[in-house]
């Protein structure tokens, strides 16, 4: 009724397994084959706990969403439960999705006015060359700051920025030594 494609199950408070809207569509083939072998009763009233995924991959609310979404892609799955552990018993607070994900990347990256702009970091290090000092020095508004690592110790870095002098920030990233790719305002 929910639209919901994951639920966790629960038993005394403590998440036990996971079940998919493929677990169902499983369950609900075989029950559509027993229907017409003539079976009526019995495939009709499978329980929960015999379809459910036992083995359960979860996140803490304080987890990184880097850590958690490569989990995701890793183990190929679509969510995964967030469990607080900090307590006597370990409570499930929420279902991270990939669909929570993606909403954040599109908050995070489209959403914010201002600028993107993309630069390629020199080999020396961002621990010399930190982008978000030079946005600070510069005192522009920075809204999100994505690494990604290259090859030969350089580095893309995306920046999303407020200002109305985009132009003087590009030229602050070009005397530290990064390169220019993009800038775009959105």
């Amino acid at each position: 009724d929910r639209g919901l494609r994951r639920a966790p199950v629960v038993e005394a408070g403590r998440v036990i397994g996971m079940v998919t809207d493929r677990d169902l569509f499983r369950v609900i083939a075989h029950t559509i084959e027993a229907l017409e072998l003539g079976d009526a009763h019995s495939s009709y009233k499978i329980e929960v706990h015999s379809v459910i995924a036992r083995h359960v991959l979860s996140v803490a609310p304080n987890d990184r969403l880097e850590q958690a979404a490569q989990l995701m892609l890793r183990s190929k799955i679509g969510g995964v439960p967030v469990i607080d552990s900090s307590g006597p018993h370990p409570e499930l607070v929420g279902i991270l999705t990939e669909s929570d994900l993606f909403r954040l990347f599109v908050r995070r990256t489209l959403m914010q006015r201002g600028h993107r702009l993309v630069l390629r970091a020199p080999a020396r290090g961002l621990s010399e060359l930190d982008p978000a000092a030079i946005c600070v020095k510069a005192r522009v508004r920075l809204y999100d700051l994505s690494l990604y690592p290259l090859e030969g110790g350089r580095a893309a870095v995306n920046l999303q920025v407020g200002t109305d002098d985009i132009e003087a920030l590009i030229e602050r990233f070009l005397v530290a030594g990064y390169e220019y790719i993009l800038a775009e305002k959105n």
